[in-house]
């Protein structure tokens, strides 16, 4: 009879291995503990929305001058430099108003050196006239001053003959004179009254030359209105030419917005117009943004707005791509976006519906190797870490901000300058308009994108 075969019994584990899976499955168990826990506190330390999106400085590049566009050097996704030409419009209608207005500039500079040649003619000729006049009617004074002292030489001598006749006419009644003696005391009383006479008609004949000779010297002075008659109409003239050179200036301002550059460098987003289309003024031809002035914005609702601070961490999680962007809190709007809505609320009916406002906050973004591959308008969950901020940093980065733009506007009118050869003058303008489309309303500072 055989005997029973004894089952085997399992092996019995190391007590030390024992203890190793049960700290094991504790730290698993704590991990996740911990993990769940960090999922319900995260949302009461950061505010989450996924009302977010990345944003730029996009804007549309307007014609400043109508007419059709006979060139467009750029497409769309084009990669452009500051003040590279995209587009031309025709220039020939521009050309000629420059050419017709540098002819009135040449005429009116014209009439403007024959005026002042007119005016220097007249500056030398009257005061001769005046000084000839004023000797002339010394000279007529003087005359009549010497037939003057004539008429009363002869009037004394008339008074002397007169005297001698009647004495000597006695005389010769009471026999105590000749006849003949008589007879030439007579006949000299009547030549002295012939000489006075002449005296007398020579007198009048100088008073007469001294009021011709005066009233030639008050025509003479009357040159003087005449030099201030020139003097107003060289006066007129300069004005005249100043206007004809500001007048050229525009025309050639004008010419030179037939070329359409671009204000800074970027990217091409959209191209509204094409070759053959007429360009009015104030229409967009082009849309272009700096690939290097990139930011969030994020609509925060006013349920979560609180904490929310500028200089406060974000974590961005674009949707097109896994790893997340981080960024900072640059400011925060002062005013929803309800007000700027194109249809406002309207409650004269006495109905009322809630409705959570949101506000924008911008975020600045960390830039990183995946800087290139960001696009405006891409969708982003925003997480915003709560608590105090960092104001200084935040206004630091809004001062360097108008830095930028202050000193791209410059650059852009420097441009302008250089390619009409007018530095200095009042008629250069900036260059063509740039209506911003991404800025988000109601921001409290400048809104263009930080430096990085």
């Amino acid at each position: 009879m055989a005997e029973p075969i004894a089952a085997s019994e399992p092996p019995v584990a190391p007590k030390g291995t024992r203890s190793f899976r049960r700290i094991a499955l504790y730290a698993i168990l704590a991990l996740l503990v911990l993990w769940l826990a960090s999922w319900v506190v995260y949302p009461f330390t950061h505010s989450i929305t996924r009302d977010a999106f990345i944003d730029s400085h996009l804007i549309n590049l307007a014609s400043q001058v109508q007419g059709e566009i006979v060139e467009v050097l750029v497409q769309e996704q084009s990669r452009i430099e500051r003040g590279q030409v995209l587009a031309r419009i025709d220039p020939h209608v521009y050309r000629r108003r420059r050419d017709v207005r540098a002819a009135r500039l040449r005429a009116a500079e014209e009439a403007h050196r024959q005026s002042e040649a007119e005016l220097a003619v007249l500056a030398g000729e009257v005061p001769r006239r005046i000084e000839i006049a004023g000797l002339a009617r010394e000279a007529a004074a003087d005359e009549e001053r010497s037939a003057e002292h004539t008429v009363d030489a002869e009037r004394a001598n008339v008074t002397m003959a007169h005297e001698d006749s009647e004495r000597f006419t006695a005389l010769a009644r009471a026999g105590s004179s000749t006849t003949r003696r008589m007879q030439e005391a007579t006949r000299g009383l009547r030549t002295a009254e012939a000489a006075l006479g002449a005296a007398e008609q020579k007198l009048a004949a100088a008073r007469k030359g001294r009021l011709e000779a005066e009233r030639r010297l008050e025509l003479a002075k009357l040159g003087d209105l005449e030099i201030q008659a020139a003097k107003r109409g060289v006066a007129e003239r300069e004005g005249q030419v100043e206007e004809a050179r500001q007048s050229l200036d525009l025309a050639e301002l004008e010419l030179a917005y037939t070329e359409v550059v671009a204000p800074f460098a970027g990217v091409v987003a959209k191209r509204w117009r094409h070759l053959g289309d007429y360009a009015h003024v104030g229409e967009p031809l082009f849309s272009i943004y700096d690939p290097a002035l990139l930011y969030v914005t994020v609509n925060v609702p006013e349920t979560l707005l609180e904490g929310v601070a500028p200089g406060n961490e974000a974590q961005l999680d674009v949707v097109a791509w896994n790893e997340p962007f981080r960024g900072r809190v640059l400011w925060i709007g002062s005013a929803t976006d309800a007000n700027f809505s194109l249809i406002p609320r309207d409650v004269s009916a006495g109905e009322f519906t809630y409705v959570v406002q949101r506000v924008p906050v911008r975020i600045w973004i960390e830039r990183d190797d995946r800087w290139s591959l960001l696009r405006p308008g891409l969708s982003v969950v925003a997480s915003i870490e709560h608590g105090s901020g960092d104001p200084e940093w935040a206004a630091e980065t809004l001062r360097q901000e108008a830095s930028l733009e202050s000193l791209r506007s410059e650059a852009a009118v420097e441009d302008l300058e250089r390619k009409l050869g007018v530095r200095g003058r009042a008629a250069v303008a900036p260059l063509p308009t740039a209506v911003e489309g991404g800025t988000a309303p109601g921001a409290i500072a400048p809104a263009a994108a930080p430096t990085p």
